[in-house]
């Protein structure tokens, strides 16, 4: 069996390791981006409650829950858009719970800090 020519061993190398560079610095641009959506996400109390609608929600939200309130809302403020003729995706959606957001956040920044 002939030896593989050492120069053509090491410009396959070469050539592999530069689409792993390449690779993982759209990962690490894909992983910005994940990042930058999800810190929208509030994940404390914010809204102030001396608002007329503050009360009239939260005895809503008592009665039907929060989850169910929120995709309600979520789906009929959809629904609406679309019957306008706009697009749905200007809609807020119900999404993770706070807890996820901010453990994802947390990998996230460990991911881009190696």
């Amino acid at each position: 069996m002939p030896k593989p020519d050492i120069s053509e061993v090491l410009a396959g190398a070469l050539l592999e390791n530069d689409q792993l560079r390449a690779r993982v610095a759209e990962l690490e641009t894909v992983l910005r981006e994940c990042h930058e959506v999800l810190s929208l996400c509030h994940t404390k109390p914010w809204y102030p409650s001396n608002t007329p609608e503050f009360v009239p929600v939260h005895e809503l939200c008592g009665r039907h829950g929060y989850g169910a309130v929120i995709a309600c809302a979520s789906s009929q403020w959809m629904e609406a858009l679309k019957g306008k003729g706009y697009d749905m995706g200007g809609a807020h959606t119900a999404g993770p719970c706070a807890s996820t957001v901010e453990v994802t956040l947390g990998l996230i920044d460990q991911a881009l800090a190696l």
